[in-house]
């Protein structure tokens, strides 16, 4: 990832903040361009949709040990 620089976030559109380049490609091939505290509100809700993900296949391998005892 790039270095941090003074300029506007794509998120929330605050200007002259640091921001960084993010390979987010949201609009076009440039990247994203975020401040840190929406990177890390793009970050959790990455964490929390992966960490649901996990419990749906946590739940499907106990259906499937349950019906039949195999994976």
């Amino acid at each position: 990832m790039r270095e941090r620089r003074e300029g506007r976030c794509n998120m929330c559109c605050q200007q002259d903040i640091m921001i960084r380049n993010i390979n987010l490609y949201t609009n076009g091939s440039e990247g994203t361009e975020l401040c840190h505290p929406c990177e890390m509100i793009v970050v959790n809700f990455i964490r929390s949709f992966a960490g649901r993900c996990l419990d749906i296949k946590r739940e499907e391998i106990i259906k499937r040990l349950k019906v039949g005892g195999e994976l």
